[in-house]
């Protein structure tokens, strides 16, 4: 049974083949299908969908990092796509193990300075854009990123 074999992958975590599908909603029947339209409304979008989003990702990457590197801030926002995540960094970031000199108290206040701004960022520091974004979004995100370094300079924090 081919079922089998592949759903014996979600519930066996020995070896290097097992996967973690742990989740408050996994499995709910409610859950699955929104998640199954949902899926299907991004199908079908997908030729207007992402490029807009990834444009507005990249919009919102290169105007952080452009106030950045202007406001000689020791910061860099990275994206791929509709995927981005802010790093408070002096260190060229290439790879996920680069920034390792990233204050975690630092990191913590501008969050916060962020929430104040009306910006929420996941504590992951890995954040999407959706279908819901538009341009006002993001320019809230890039005003809210921007304030919040120019807070964690007036703490004296960066």
């Amino acid at each position: 049974m081919i079922e089998a074999d592949v759903m014996s992958l979600f519930y066996d975590r020995v070896g290097p083949n097992g996967i973690m599908a742990g989740g408050t909603f996994n499995g709910n029947p409610t859950s699955m299908t929104a998640a199954g339209a949902a899926v299907g409304e991004m199908r079908e979008k997908k030729d207007t969908l992402y490029p807009r989003l990834n444009a507005l990702s990249d919009k919102l990457a290169s105007n952080v990092n452009s106030f950045c590197r202007s406001g000689n801030f020791a910061a860099l926002l990275i994206n791929a796509g509709s995927i981005f995540c802010m790093r408070l960094s002096g260190q060229t970031i290439k790879t996920s193990r680069d920034g390792a000199d990233e204050n975690p108290a630092t990191v913590d206040a501008f969050h916060l300075h962020l929430m104040n701004a009306g910006v929420v960022m996941p504590g992951i520091r890995m954040s999407m854009l959706s279908a819901a974004h538009d341009d006002e979004t993001v320019n809230t995100i890039e005003l809210g990123i921007q304030s919040s370094l120019k807070a964690l300079r007036e703490d004296e924090l960066i």
